[in-house]
């Protein structure tokens, strides 16, 4: 069952840039990843500060394996300091017939 992954992220002022930038880079190569269906980040048009990740995954396993990616681990790490607060992670999959 596929899952979907919606990160809300909130950016220091002076680090937007530099966090669009690298959440840019890291969708290149997690998009070519097995089990990955989509991998989009969104910007608030109203406050540059407010990103969405949003990500669609084959299942828990490609979650996993992305979690454990050189490309996303550097994300993690450079991303940290550029943060305003911690990030709000939400893994959901499908409501039956909807």
């Amino acid at each position: 069952m596929a899952l979907t992954i919606v990160a809300k992220i909130k950016a220091k002022p002076e680090g937007v840039d530099q966090l669009v930038t690298a959440l840019k880079a890291v969708a290149i190569p997690s998009r070519e990843e097995a089990g990955c269906e989509s991998y989009q980040l969104y910007l608030n048009p109203d406050d540059p500060t407010d990103l969405v990740m949003v990500e669609t995954w084959a299942d828990n396993d490609a979650i996993a394996t992305h979690n454990k990616s050189p490309h996303f681990q550097a994300l993690v790490a450079d991303m940290t300091p550029l943060l305003a607060g911690p990030l709000d992670i939400q893994i959901l999959k499908p409501a039956k017939d909807a």
